[in-house]
């Protein structure tokens, strides 16, 4: 209905362009275009419409672009002849014999494309591949969408956003045709007339997952899932367990890509449960670092664990991380329980203690602070045994926080300087000066908390000496002695009749070097 309205704005507009820089209003020395624009207004009253139409119209309407008569021919559309086909245009699908001729000169095209991508000539490697794309539709549905997506992939991956956007427009019409999905074509308002002399698409399996993984490499996760959910429950029907196992493989990054970290757990879980049910080994091109994510313990020689519980570590570690994405501790728990329970059977030892600290914190996000405290000892005394002091102390140092912060140990507090004072020692075994010193900042303010300023001042000197050691954070305690008290205190014992134990030179008062930089010995 504002169709008739277009015309006689646009001309309104054109009279009145030369006064958008006089703030609505005509310049004095020009008097005749205000003339003239009454004069059109005039002219054009009979193409003023009815009430009615003018009700429905909308002010901004004539500022939308009206679409175009045809749409921009794509580079991947065949528009004029090729020397690699036997005719312009076909008419008839490729023989098998000719399909078979075609094969190595699509080859040597992808061969040069790759050539003058590594060299750096982009516009022509696409213009290569683009050619090569084009004549692959020829060949048949599942061959062009493999060759789609690695393309396409490395369309993503440079960033070459038009040419990904081009292929992922004709993975669309693949699957469309495939399935009869009008709706997913942007480009056209239909289904693109066939071609007679390409291979016609078929709802296959193969075709479904020869696109399915064409929309992964291009950055769609959430298009191949859709095409994902149909082949992984025809194999759960089927009980097809490679097949199951498969496409769970393909389905699980593309879940947690797409953010549905459900989803992508639950694939875990089901790949964790078919591995359970029989293990594969994994070959050695393949073989996975049993010290990777889910325990973020890295060792300078990691324990053996057999090749076929690799996957089940694999799939543990996998299900650990989403749970902490999704902030679900009620999955991340026994997931790392039975992680735990695998390396004690392997023999991976070294790997329990931050495993253990992990699952305490996983209890205390579940409200258990009796499990957490019981499990943060535990990884300590190990950690301890294994001299994995940093681990240790960390534990340690969740106790104290629990003991300080949580209602449950409110007539606790008085033991949080014990825990400090075992952060000291263990600080000293690993020969980390700036951990002590950390240690010291916290014991002093956990004594200002209470009030008890003689002790602060102490662990405050102490924190200023190992500072000063440093060259670190001298100011910040020089800052906090000076908000207490003026006079000395000595030092204080601590609840369980120990003394701070504090930095001390050696005879020389020289720096020793001990776990890679300089500090002296505490």
């Amino acid at each position: 209905m504002a169709a008739p309205l277009i015309a006689p704005l646009l001309v309104v507009r054109a009279a009145i362009a030369p006064w958008s820089n006089a703030v609505g209003r005509p310049p004095r020395s020009q008097p005749w275009r205000l003339f003239t624009l009454l004069m059109l207004l005039g002219s054009l009253g009979a193409l003023v419409p009815s009430p009615s139409a003018l009700a429905q119209f909308s002010p901004f309407d004539f500022l939308t672009p009206l679409p175009p008569d045809e749409f921009e021919p794509s580079p991947l559309e065949l528009q004029a002849a090729d020397p690699l086909l036997p005719a312009f245009p076909l008419t008839q699908p490729l023989t098998a014999a000719q399909i078979a001729a075609l094969r190595p000169e699509l080859a040597n095209l992808d061969r040069a494309a790759v050539a003058d991508f590594r060299a750096g000539r982009r516009v022509e490697a696409f213009s290569q591949w683009n050619r090569y794309l084009r004549l692959m539709r020829y060949v048949g549905p599942i061959d062009e969408a493999r060759s789609l997506g690695r393309v396409g992939a490395i369309a993503w991956r440079s960033d070459e956003i038009p040419q990904a956007r081009f292929i992922l427009e004709r993975l669309k019409e693949l699957e469309a045709a495939m399935t009869g999905n009008v709706a997913l074509l942007e480009r056209r308002p239909a289904l693109p007339k066939p071609d007679p002399a390409a291979v016609p698409p078929q709802d296959t399996p193969d075709q479904r997952e020869a696109i399915a993984i064409a929309y992964g490499q291009v950055g769609q996760p959430k298009a191949a899932l859709r095409l994902y959910d149909p082949l992984v429950a025809a194999a759960r029907a089927g009980g097809d367990r490679g097949r199951l196992r498969t496409l769970l493989e393909a389905v699980a990054p593309l879940a947690a890509q797409s953010f549905d970290y459900e989803r992508a757990i639950a694939a875990y879980q089901d790949l964790l449960r078919l591995e359970r049910e029989q293990p594969s080994p994994i070959p050695p091109e393949r073989e996975l670092d049993p010290a990777g994510g889910g325990n973020g313990l890295t060792l300078r020689q990691p324990p053996i664990i057999p090749r076929d519980r690799l996957w089940q570590v694999t799939y543990l570690q996998h299900i650990i991380t989403l749970a902490e994405r999704s902030q679900k501790p009620d999955i991340s728990l026994p997931a790392r329980q039975d992680l735990a329970n695998l390396y004690r059977e392997v023999g991976a030892v070294r790997l329990l203690p931050t495993l253990q600290t992990a699952i305490a914190a996983d209890y205390l996000k579940l409200d258990r602070p009796a499990e957490a405290e019981s499990l943060y000892r535990r990884g300590s005394l190990l950690a301890q045994q294994l001299r994995q002091f940093d681990v240790a102390r960390e534990a340690v140092s969740a106790i104290a926080e629990l003991y300080r912060t949580h209602p449950a140990y409110g007539d606790r507090r008085d033991e949080v300087a014990g825990f400090y004072v075992s952060m000291l020692t263990l600080a000293r075994e690993a020969g980390d000066g700036y951990a002590m010193m950390d240690t010291y900042d916290r014991l002093g303010e956990f004594f200002v908390e209470r009030q008890e300023r003689d002790r602060a001042r102490t662990s405050f000197e102490q924190g200023l000496l190992v500072a000063q050691q440093l060259q670190h954070r001298v100011s910040h305690f020089e800052r906090r002695l000076q908000s207490l008290d003026q006079a000395p205190a000595p030092t204080s014992p601590t609840p369980d009749g120990e003394t701070l134990p504090a930095p001390q030179e050696d005879e020389e008062g020289s720096n020793r070097d001990r776990g890679g930089f300089e500090l002296f010995d505490f």
